[in-house]
């Protein structure tokens, strides 16, 4: 990504229920790991573009109020595939790096490198 920060994408196991259930998840598990916490946006679930067989659902926040870094955590689906993404930044840097990342995301499904390869996933 722009400026040295790292997008963490991987594939993850498909589910009828992913972005739902990450979000979900990450709402009730983040007040009890980081007690201090902030939740600054979140989506349960989303459309990306005019793609409805995308989802996705995210979670951006900080560890502690009194930190300046954030989070951005979230999940796409696309028909029987998935992505799970992350990346840690600055809070001044927070807009400009969530609408990247949406950029990002949005072309998950049409980037060839992150397809199935035919593998039987385990």
């Amino acid at each position: 990504m722009e400026n040295g920060l790292e997008l963490q994408i991987k594939k993850v196991l498909p589910s009828r229920i992913l972005p739902h259930a990450f979000y979900d998840q990450a709402i009730a598990s983040i007040p009890g790991v980081y007690p201090n916490s902030q939740i600054i946006a979140t989506r349960r679930v989303g459309y990306l573009g005019k793609n409805t067989s995308s989802l996705y659902s995210m979670i951006c926040y900080k560890e502690s109020k009194d930190l300046s870094e954030v989070t951005i955590s979230g999940v796409v689906t696309n028909k029987n595939r998935a992505w799970s993404f992350d990346v840690k930044i600055v809070e001044s840097a927070f807009v400009d790096t969530l609408l990247l990342v949406l950029e990002i995301i949005a072309d998950l499904p049409f980037d060839k490198s992150l397809q199935p390869t035919g593998e039987k996933l385990r």
